[in-house]
């Protein structure tokens, strides 16, 4: 199930960021933001400072990401995943960098995001919810992404 899960986080460029608000709590705040997936299949996201999902996140950074297969005719039978886990800005430095030139490969439209308050954020996965389909589901432990 782990190459099924990891072909679907490679083959989607975006999903559901779920935060806790912190304007509204104790209610989940969803946005959809794009991805790309460090080397360690860890969702990387480039967020504004300004955006509601990132407020949340500097008050609590516990969240869930959920993808699902783009353009199927019903979701609800198609592969599709929820990761938990912490977000945390990515540092400056050499990993900073590359995880930089990756998103942007994937995604060049962001470049002109660069000169704003915009910045790289990484999940750290702790668990995911994988359905493969009907009757293919679990929980997957977050470290075996990187397996």
């Amino acid at each position: 199930m782990i190459q099924d899960l990891k072909e679907l986080l490679s083959s989607q460029t975006y999903g559901v960021l779920s935060t806790k608000s912190a304007d509204f709590q104790p209610y989940p705040f969803g946005s959809v933001v794009l991805y790309s997936l460090s080397d360690r299949y860890q969702p990387l996201m480039y967020l504004s400072d300004l955006a509601e999902h990132t407020r949340n996140i500097k008050q609590d950074n516990h969240v869930a990401f959920t993808v699902l297969t783009e353009g199927a005719e019903d979701p609800q039978t198609c592969p599709r995943a929820t990761l938990i886990g912490r977000v945390k800005a990515l540092p400056d430095g050499l990993e900073y960098q590359i995880e930089y030139d990756r998103f942007f490969k994937q995604f060049p439209q962001t470049l002109a995001y660069r000169q704003l308050d915009f910045q790289l954020y990484e999940i750290d996965v702790i668990k995911i919810r994988f359905i493969a389909g009907f009757g293919r589901m679990g929980w997957i432990e977050g470290h075996s992404l990187s397996t």
